[in-house]
Order: C-alpha cells, then structure tokens, then sequence
C-alpha cells in the first residue's frame, strides 16, 4: 500500500512530527507534537484508522495533543479549517464555536462578529442579532 493516499497520509504525518528538514516541522515536532509508538507501523495505523475517505484528511481532535487513535478522527475541509490553532473561536453558554460558525449560526457576517470584538463589546451583545 505504499502508493496509497492513506500510507502518504500516515508518512506525512510521521515526517512533520519526527523531521527536522520537513517544511512542517516547526508546526509539529517544533511544538512537541508527537506519534503514539503503535503508529510507528502503518499497519497498525491502518488497523485503527482504516483507509481514508475520500475528501477527507487526518485531524487531531486537541491541537496540542499527540496523532493517536482517541485523538484522531478522518474528517473533511470546513471540519479541519474550523479546528485550526489559528481560529479564533469563541465560548458563549456551553458552545464553543469558530467565528464563521457563530456568523452562520446567528445569521451574520463574519465581518460584523469582528467588529463588534474590536469595539470591545461584552460576547453576549457580539453574538445578538
């Protein structure tokens, strides 16, 4: 399977994670994000997680933790975009929530959301109508 999306997935993943050379480092390894042992093999890779589907990338559910099969999950773009470490999110009665989630919730541009953030207004009065 070394031809296979999933193994060039699991390779990539164990390159940002353990190579110093590899652009991502800094992103990964640099931060000390690592890889459980098992993973070491991609069959065992391959045994938790399955092929990956198609359109969908390998996601960390906690952004500091570690590529692991109780942190990891096979998921699509939107998913993988909102769980960024460079989203700005935000908590409002037990949601936690990117800002273009809350502006598509609320019916509002995203646009709108910031504004109200920079002018400094209270999260209550940022995500009314």
């Amino acid at each position: 399977m070394s031809n296979s999306r999933t193994f060039r997935i699991w390779h990539g993943m164990r390159q940002r994670c353990s190579n110093p050379k590899s652009t991502g480092f800094k992103n990964y390894g640099g931060r000390g994000i690592r890889v459980v042992v098992r993973w070491s093999s991609f069959e065992n890779f391959l045994a938790d997680m399955g092929e990956a589907p198609e359109g969908k990338t390998l996601e960390r559910s906690n952004n500091d933790g570690p590529y692991s099969p109780d942190n990891c999950a096979w998921a699509d773009a939107e998913t993988q975009h909102n769980n960024k470490r460079t989203i700005r999110k935000l908590a409002h009665a037990g949601e936690t929530l990117s800002l273009t989630q809350w502006a598509r919730k609320l019916g509002v541009s995203v646009g709108r959301l910031q504004w109200r953030i920079k002018a400094g207004w209270p999260i209550e009065r940022i995500l009314s109508m």
